[in-house]
C-alpha cells in the first residue's frame, strides 16, 4: 500500500532532538538480567527465571514483525510513544511485591516493550536522518544510545545495591515517562518515512 520514502532535508532537524529523547530512555532500559534476577529470587529460583525468559522472547519474537507492520502503517512515533509506556509499565510492575501473577504480567509486559521499542527506535532514527551526513547519524545514534544504556545498567545496579530493588525498577519507570513527554513535545509528522505512492487514490 505504500513505500518506503526519502525524509525531506528539513525533517532531519529533529534527528539531534529525537536523539536526546532515544538516550534518556536508553538510560532506562535497564537489562533483562535484572528481571530475571528478580523472577528468581522471588518465585522458583533459576528455573522458574529460565521458563520467564523463554515466555519473554516468544512474544518479543511473535510482536517484533507485527509491530514494524504496523510502525509503517500508522507511524512509528506512535508505536514509539506505546513502546515507552510499556517499557514504565513494566518497570513499574517489578518494583512491586512478586508473586505469580505480577511476574506473569511483568515478562508480558516486558516481551511487548521490546518489540515495540527496539525495532521503532532505529527506523525513526533512520526516518529522521536525512540524506546528507545519513551515515554519520545513524553511527551517532547507535553510539549514544549504547553509551547511555551501559549508564543507566550501572545506576540501576548501584540502585539495587544500596537502596532496593524496588528503586532500581522504578528508575526503569521514570525514565521512559520523561522520554515519552519529550517526544510529545517534539511533534514529529506520525508517519514519517511512510508515503503513499504516485496516483495512489485513498
Amino acid at each position: 500500500q505504500g513505500a518506503i520514502a526519502t525524509i525531506p532535508e528539513p525533517e532531519s532537524r529533529l534527528f539531534r532532538p529525537f536523539l536526546l529523547v532515544a538516550v534518556a530512555f536508553s538510560l532506562a532500559r535497564v537489562s533483562y538480567l535484572f528481571y530475571l534476577v528478580r523472577a528468581a529470587e522471588a518465585i522458583g529460583g533459576i528455573q522458574a527465571a529460565i521458563g520467564w525468559y523463554l515466555w519473554f522472547n516468544v512474544l518479543y519474537a511473535a510482536a517484533a514483525y507485527p509491530a514494524g507492520r504496523l510502525g509503517d502503517r500508522v507511524g512509528r512515533p506512535r508505536l514509539l510513544v506505546a513502546g515507552y509506556l510499556t517499557t514504565a509499565a513494566c518497570a513499574a510492575v517489578f518494583a512491586l511485591d512478586p508473586d505469580l501473577l505480577t511476574m506473569f504480567i511483568g515478562f508480558t509486559l516486558l516481551g511487548f516493550s521490546f518489540s515495540l521499542a527496539e525495532g521503532q527506535g532505529s527506523a525513526f532514527a533512520a526516518d529522521l536522518a536525512g540524506t546528507k551526513a545519513r551515515s554519520s547519524r545513524l553511527g551517532q545514534y547507535h553510539a549514544f544510545t549504547g553509551v547511555a544504556t551501559v549508564i543507566g545498567g550501572l545506576v540501576a545496579g548501584v540502585l539495587w545495591d544500596q537502596v532496593s530493588h524496588s528503586a532500581a525498577f522504578l528508575w526503569g519507570a521514570a525514565l521512559p515517562i520523561v522520554a515519552t513527554l519529550g517526544l510529545l513535545a517534539l511533534r514529529p509528522p506520525p508517519v514519517a518515512g511512510y508515503a503513499e505512492p504516485p496516483g495512489h487514490d485513498h
